[in-house]
């Protein structure tokens, strides 16, 4: 009796949300293998004017900036990358013709000067089409 009040238990805690945002425990699916594999120069940045040259949020691919997204010249838009563990998709250009260098959309000034620049390992798990960002 015992055991089985144990495991019910368990069973209900392990299915409770961990905290507020953070949502449900799931079974974690294998990550694909990497298309590709290399260091890059990773900077960040915002929909200001003074970086973009512009204040409307629209990216390269014409839809609005989010998080998730990077710029990058060299891979098609709708690239899916990884970039210390997150997932990114490629929906804007830096239109300089860069090579290896990826800039992470953030909402905020704060945020992209406290990201810096950096050379980290990105890793491209899906080639785009050039035209489905999404």
């Amino acid at each position: 009796m015992r055991l089985a009040l144990l495991s019910i238990i368990i069973t209900l805690w392990l299915t409770q949300p961990l905290a507020e945002g953070i949502g449900y425990i799931e079974e974690v699916e294998t990550p694909p293998s990497p298309v590709a594999t290399y260091v890059a120069t990773v900077t960040a940045y915002t929909s200001s004017i003074e970086e973009c040259g512009k204040d409307d949020g629209i990216t390269a691919s014409g839809l609005p900036a989010e998080d998730g997204m990077v710029a990058c010249d060299d891979l098609p838009f709708g690239t899916r990358v990884v970039i210390e563990g997150r997932h990114y998709v490629v929906a804007d250009r830096f239109g300089g013709g860069y090579q290896r260098r990826f800039d992470i959309w953030m909402p905020s000034r704060a945020d992209a000067y406290r990201f810096g620049r950096k050379q980290v390992e990105v890793q491209v798990i899906e080639m785009g089409d050039g035209e489905n960002v999404r």
